[in-house]
């Protein structure tokens, strides 16, 4: 969730050197506002120290344990960017934190056109029904909102 991954980025090495809990998906703190969603359950939910993170993209604890591990080994923190999007119950609070952290590689995607004052955030047009940005609609090589190549090239 938004305010959850931001606190994460915020003391990266902090949580990364946590080890994961997992727990059941019915304790979660956010379970009354995913028990709609009718894959919430079906995938591991984690805790690394005060905050959680929804595996959607695996099916077991060994698995995530297995990527998570294998993945922390490979960031090179010379060359890293932070992404972020206006989804998971995020709140200008969270847009507002994530503007603040003192990342020089970092970008964020919305569909909400009042966060365009803040000087991270690339606004993506999307239907009007859209609420926030679907990680389907964010840039990925060279778009007409950024150059992604460019970024990844400057860290």
């Amino acid at each position: 969730m938004a305010t959850d991954y931001i606190k994460f980025i915020s003391n990266i090495k902090h949580y990364l050197n946590q080890k994961i809990e997992f727990i059941n998906p019915k304790e979660s703190k956010y379970f009354y506002s995913l028990k709609k969603d009718p894959h919430f359950g079906s995938y591991p939910v984690g805790k690394l120290d005060d905050i959680e993170i929804f595996f959607m993209h695996y099916s077991s604890e060994e698995q995530v344990l297995k990527k998570w591990n294998r993945r922390i080994k490979r960031i090179n923190w010379d060359h890293i960017i932070y992404k972020f999007n206006d989804q998971n119950g995020c709140t200008e609070k969270d847009i507002q934190n994530f503007e603040k952290l003192p990342y020089k590689n970092k970008i964020c995607f919305s569909v909400n056109k009042k966060y365009k004052k803040y000087s991270d955030v690339v606004i993506i047009n999307a239907p009007k029904s859209h609420k926030f940005i679907r990680a389907s609609y964010e840039p990925f090589g060279n778009s007409k909102y950024i150059n992604i190549n460019e970024i990844i090239n400057e860290c």
